[in-house]
């Protein structure tokens, strides 16, 4: 006589479909496929309560013996202990939180431009962290602000969304203008940081002066001073380059929290402080660059190091 097992069947087809999921996956992402399993997991249920329906009314029909198949039934338990356990966690909240996760990714995307006009203004006193600073000198009347950054999102759409969040801060006092550049924004959850990276290039009339103050250790700042009519101060955590051109009349001083080998470049610094051998790396130190008369003041002090380089103007 022959013997039906009962969910043998409702396991193979289970397995199938699980196959048929995974197949999915490459073409939906791994959200995709979760989201099949938390929609359709109580097909386990129908199958095996169907399974068990047709052993009942069909064996003395059919002269089949009725067996379990034991390792099946228990195999298909686990399946809807672990899909009900999935389910409480969606309604809690925590599923969603995954389904965002494996959805995030890197996006890179502009950030929209910027154009201020510098009518009245005298001074310009910028603040930036977590962006890295591309200074160039200009002429004119007008400040721009061009920025490219690395957002986490879930789509495209949603960084492009996001970057236009990340404009820089404007406000005029005064005769002195106030510039904030903040972090860009990104999708956090409990599983990836929300933190991205941005890069700004500022284009500032060479007769402004400036303040400029910059908390991110990591963040850059690279100085590009063609032409520089006005005293500039710049303040960072992080490392501050400077490439200059032979003709302007500006005298840099550079200070710096480590030794003097924290002053480099081919400008060829002449050292303002006395080093303390006794006292390590940690002494500081501090030079200066004279160009011209030094008519203008370019102060600089940074917490890692200073590079200044005089280019070759051909």
């Amino acid at each position: 006589m022959r013997q039906w097992r009962v969910g043998s069947f409702s396991m193979g087809l289970i397995l199938v479909l699980l196959g048929v999921g995974l197949l999915i996956e490459p073409f939906g992402g791994a959200s995709r496929s979760l989201e099949l399993v938390l929609n359709w997991w109580p097909l386990a249920l129908i199958l095996l309560g169907a399974e068990i329906i047709a052993a009942s009314l069909l064996t003395p029909k059919l002269q089949f013996k009725l067996k379990y198949d034991g390792w099946s039934i228990v195999l298909v338990a686990v399946l809807i202990v672990f899909c009900l356990a999935t389910y409480a966690l969606s309604y809690t909240g925590v599923i969603p939180e995954v389904r965002e996760a494996l959805s995030i990714a890197e996006h890179s995307c502009t950030i929209p431009d910027q154009e201020i006009d510098l009518a009245g203004v005298k001074k310009l006193i910028l603040s930036a962290r977590g962006s890295n600073l591309e200074l160039h000198t200009i002429s004119g009347d007008k400040l721009t602000i061009l920025g490219q950054a690395t957002i986490m999102a879930p789509s495209a759409e949603a960084a492009r969304e996001l970057a236009k969040e990340a404009e820089a801060e404007v406000k005029k006092v005064g005769d002195k203008l106030y510039i904030q550049i903040n972090p860009v924004p990104g999708h956090g959850n409990i599983f990836r940081s929300s933190r991205g990276s941005s890069g700004r290039a500022i284009f500032i009339p060479h007769h402004l002066a400036l303040e400029l103050s910059c908390s991110g250790y990591e963040d850059d700042i690279k100085l590009n001073l063609d032409a520089l009519t006005a005293p500039w101060s710049v303040a960072s955590e992080g490392p501050v380059r400077v490439n200059l051109v032979p003709h302007l009349d500006i005298i840099l001083s550079g200070s710096v929290s480590w030794s003097r080998e924290s002053l480099t470049g081919n400008a060829g610094w002449e050292y303002t402080s006395e080093e303390d051998p006794g006292r390590g790396p940690y002494q500081g130190a501090s030079g200066k660059i004279t160009l011209g008369q030094g008519r203008w003041s370019l102060a600089i002090f940074s917490k890692q190091s200073i590079e200044a380089n005089i280019l070759q103007v051909q």
